[in-house]
């Protein structure tokens, strides 16, 4: 079940497109990559989904992940109506976005930080490689590495996401279930189910970079 949320997550994220389940094909859920059509950055080339039309993005030129693009989606999701409380990026993105340096100091002394006791807490200075919260004109954005957008796909590992958690959600049509299935000499089999699919409330207040190279340099 473990690994089948981790599949569910990274669907939600990165599938193009929703696909209607036949006899013969699985049905699928549209992510975050096929729903968001108003506020995008995109390569060369880049062109937006059509949820209505159920069109996949075309994809552009990949190009590094800059600060500048940043900015510009979080305006965008700003003028739409969008808080921009999460920033979702992969791992190696992350480290990126820890790069743009903007007004911020890159060292701090540590006054309490967590895990620094007081004896040396006025002693001890750590040099400061990462950041967590990115304070911007219109708030403050929390930047989240997800593991499962390490995978292959341009909705995933090429693609970045600036969300608020209050206009999405996971439907769940059936929970997870499990039944065992016919005994093959000493093995026996099973099989779980679930049916699940990503309700976006609104698009408009969220936003994507897009077309972007996997290690974001």
């Amino acid at each position: 079940m473990i690994e089948l949320r981790r599949d569910i997550e990274a669907a939600a994220i990165g599938n193009p497109v929703a696909v209607t389940g036949t006899s013969g094909v699985g049905g699928q859920m549209r992510g975050l990559y096929g729903f968001i059509a108003t506020t995008n950055d995109f390569g060369a080339g880049g062109v937006a989904p059509n949820p209505v039309t159920n069109t996949a993005p075309t994809l552009g030129t990949l190009r590094p992940l800059v600060e500048a693009s940043l900015k510009a989606v979080i305006l965008g999701a700003f003028t739409n109506g969008g808080d921009s409380a999460v920033l979702l990026v992969s791992p190696s993105h992350k480290t990126k976005v820890s790069s743009f340096t903007a007004n911020v100091q890159r060292t701090n002394e540590v006054a309490m930080q967590p895990g620094v006791s007081k004896s040396k807490a006025s002693n001890d200075v750590i040099l400061q490689t990462s950041f967590t919260f990115y304070g911007h004109d219109y708030g403050v954005t929390k930047v989240v590495p997800d593991r499962v957008m390490t995978g292959a796909g341009a909705g995933l590992i090429n693609t970045d996401y600036l969300v608020d958690y209050d206009k999405l959600a996971l439907g769940q049509l059936r929970p997870f279930e499990k039944e065992q299935l016919a005994t093959v000499g000493d093995a026996k089999q099973w099989q779980i189910r679930t049916e699940v699919t990503l309700v976006v409330r609104d698009e408009k207040p969220l936003a994507a970079i897009r077309d972007l190279t996997a290690t974001g340099n």
